[in-house]
């Protein structure tokens, strides 16, 4: 209720400045880019449902231009106002919007879907930049649009989707709750550069949808393709840019290096590269994202890479899964995480699963040019898999790690940490190998996870340490809370588990069998039968006492759907139906809560 009214007083909030100076398009001027000619400064220029083929610039003006989905937040508005820049008067601008009279955050787009622009040739750098939205030596902010289906193609190529180009502009750029897909980048002589987005310049990337884009390179010489997904970052900035990247999807993006076999380029950052950029990336999904190498010449980082940092970034948080060299047979480094070159980045709560690579499958750490320390705590590195440092491959670095689950990654050697000529201190962690890792308070025992959780008989419960000097100066602090945001420790007082996850247990319980009289002797949460279902689904669980009881339902984002329990409830094993009529087909959680006991369970519905 309390986000109805929030949302209820946003929207009233722009009816209000909406009808104090508004130039309605078509009705007032008969395109988009009359009504921006017609604005002034704090006017909103409100476009009506339909398709305009045009390329707009902002003419250096702080403005509102927006579609209808602004007054009333119908996200059908965004797929129905279309701006079409097929058919540019200047082939040489063919950015569908474009920032480049000194705008900031005050010029604002807001509802549109950007599709068909070719980009702006940018001649110092013989590159086409930009292709859906163009901002030079100025800033923006550019919310809930839609862009997709722009290409830019030149010698070099940046920003298939969008590319800010501020050549020393303090200014920033604002994406937040986009949706950025199916737009390329390809180069044919140089650098390509972000399939989806490229920015050299400070930038806030919050709750967007970055998928399904491609950086490709065609050049035949020792050049770079970099981030598929997006690209940050700017050699010689000063101050360097700074990056705050949090809550987006960077998912199915990919690089593809057509070059001579053995003649390059190299490829980096299938889904995120960040270079030379201070600030922090967190709360994102990284995952699915590849690298298609037919050069054969490198592939680097498949997943992200945050490298040469001048002074801190924090990397907090995020899932990186999945990620993966999917063509190709050279040499492959790094499939989830790579972190090079910076002495001040910490790695926290995060997941990293899955990855795959030559070298180095989960998380690798290097020199990267200049000298690296990274402090890692709070980490599960699980299921990566390479053909040496399975888990995590450090080369002529420093790594201190506390609290983190290394756990069933592959390879033929060293399956869990790769060391080359580096310094490395764990401790309070979950190590597999042959016997616990040299350090303190380090075990090697199966973490017991489940549906992305700590099974509540896993020793890593209460496991872990709040605080750890490594000397030398560094000392570890276990973060305030896990990777969902709930406390840690969990109870107060307790120690902190290993790993991303704080169960709700002080310590692990043991599970023992059901009574002969039919009353439970532990806690348990049934997984949801049918699964997959439509629309109805069982689910069941115990209890060994009479407690207070909720069984909740949420959704991917968190949010609860349904409330099937919310009373005291005396000892047995209990059933429930759900009907999910009514919503939509994806992932959902069912979470019951007894006394101290908590545990979640992942089912999914399909249409």
């Amino acid at each position: 209720m309390k986000t109805f009214f929030n949302a209820l007083i946003i929207v009233s909030c722009w009816f209000l400045v909406l009808l104090a100076n508004t130039i309605r398009v078509p009705q007032d001027q008969s395109s988009i880019q009359e009504g921006i000619s017609a604005a002034v400064n704090g006017d909103t220029v409100l476009v009506a449902d339909s398709t305009y083929y045009e390329n707009i610039n902002f003419m250096g003006k702080a403005i509102t231009v927006a579609s209808n989905y602004i007054l009333d937040g119908d996200t059908n508005h965004i797929n129905s106002t279309i701006i079409n820049g097929s058919q540019p008067v200047n082939p040489n601008a063919a950015s569908v919007v474009t920032f480049e009279s000194g705008e900031d955050t005050t010029s604002v787009l807001c509802g549109f879907t950007i599709t068909a622009g070719m980009g702006k040739w940018y001649s110092t750098y013989s590159a086409r930049v930009g292709g859906g939205i163009y901002c030079y030596n100025s800033g923006c902010k550019i919310v809930a649009n839609k862009i997709i289906n722009n290409s830019v193609i030149g010698p070099s190529a940046y920003g298939g989707g969008l590319a800010a180009m501020p050549e020393g502009s303090s200014a920033w750029v604002v994406l937040e709750k986009n949706q950025i897909t199916h737009n390329t980048a390809t180069a044919n002589s140089f650098l390509a550069l972000g399939g989806g987005v490229n920015l050299f310049c400070h930038a806030r990337i919050d709750s967007n949808s970055i998928s399904y884009n491609i950086c490709t390179s065609n050049t035949t010489g020792y050049y770079t393709a970099e981030g598929g997904g997006i690209r940050c970052g700017y050699s010689g900035a000063n101050p360097p840019p700074e990056i705050i990247m949090r809550r987006n999807t960077v998912t199915h993006n990919s690089i593809r290096i057509n070059g001579n076999p053995g003649q390059g380029p190299i490829a980096y950052g299938g889904g995120v590269l960040i270079q030379q950029c201070n600030g922090r990336m967190t709360g994102n999904d990284i995952s699915f994202n590849e690298i298609w190498d037919y050069s054969n010449w490198g592939a680097v980082a498949m997943g992200a890479s945050v490298s040469q940092s001048p002074d801190s970034f924090l990397i907090e948080g995020n899932i990186i899964r999945g990620n993966t060299y999917a063509h190709g047979s050279g040499n492959s480094y790094v499939g989830g995480l790579l972190i090079g070159g910076s002495d001040a980045i910490s790695v926290i709560n995060n997941l990293i699963e899955g990855n795959a690579a030559t070298y180095g499958g989960g998380v690798g750490i290097s020199q990267f040019i200049n000298p690296c320390t990274v402090v890692m705590v709070n980490n599960t590195i699980i299921n990566n898999s390479a053909t040496d440092g399975g888990g995590i491959r450090i080369n002529q670095a420093t790594a201190y790690i506390m609290n983190t689950i290394i756990w069933n990654n592959q390879a033929p050697t060293n399956a869990a940490i790769l060391n080359i000529n580096s310094t490395i201190e764990v401790a309070y962690s979950d190590v597999q190998g042959g016997s616990p890792w040299p350090g303190t308070g380090n075990i090697n025992l199966n973490p017991e996870l489940v549906s992305d959780s700590l099974a509540n008989t896993s020793l890593c419960i209460g496991a872990g340490i709040l605080s750890y000097d490594f000397g030398g100066g560094i000392i570890s602090n276990s973060p305030p809370e896990d990777i969902n945001g709930r406390m840690r420790p969990y109870p107060a007082g307790s120690h902190p588990d290993i790993g991303a996850w704080e169960s709700k247990l002080g310590t692990p319980v043991g599970i023992e069998p059901q009574s002969l009289a039919g009353i439970p002797k532990s806690y348990m949460l049934e997984q949801n039968y049918p699964n997959p279902f439509n629309p109805t689904t069982n689910i069941e669980f115990s209890i060994p006492k009479s407690e207070f009881v909720t069984l909740k339902v949420y959704n991917i984002l968190g949010e609860e759907v349904a409330r099937l329990v919310s009373e005291r409830l005396t000892a047995g094993r209990f059933k429930y139906e759900w009907d999910a009529s009514g919503l939509a087909s994806g992932i959902y959680f069912h979470e019951l809560e007894a006394g101290n006991f908590t545990q979640t369970k992942k089912m999914l519905l399909v249409r």
